[in-house]
């Protein structure tokens, strides 16, 4: 699937002293050849192919993000999404930004809808 026109919304929130950041993902999918016996021209089919693809993606995201808190690398700028929504937290928590990073809560909410059905094996 080739996904195009995608729009990102970070959410970040601090609740309690927990930090959380809700990732809200659309995009339009191009399906480039479809090798599954479901039809991307039915209907149900077609939202299966969509959810699998929004649970796909949601992982790669949630994957990638926890692989960058292991290795305690904000490779997503996280701190910056935070400090805009949130400066004076951010501002004391830039000094010991190491253990508050590993520990910031992600949710993804990816929205794709399918818009070309794509070549056929079948």
């Amino acid at each position: 699937m080739n996904i195009q026109d995608i729009q990102l919304r970070a959410v970040p929130t601090i609740n309690h002293g927990r930090w959380h950041l809700s990732i809200h993902l659309s995009g339009k999918g191009i399906l480039q050849e479809n090798t599954t016996a479901l039809n991307p021209l039915n209907a149900r089919d077609r939202r299966r192919i969509e959810q699998q693809t929004e649970a796909y993606l949601a992982s790669l995201i949630t994957k990638g993000f926890k692989q960058s808190q292991c290795v305690g690398s904000d490779v997503y700028m996280t701190y910056e999404v935070f400090e805009r929504s949130y400066p004076h937290e951010c501002q004391r928590a830039r000094a010991h930004w190491a253990t508050v990073y590993p520990n910031i809560h992600l949710s993804v909410h990816p929205q794709i809808q399918l818009m070309h059905s794509g070549a056929s094996n079948s």
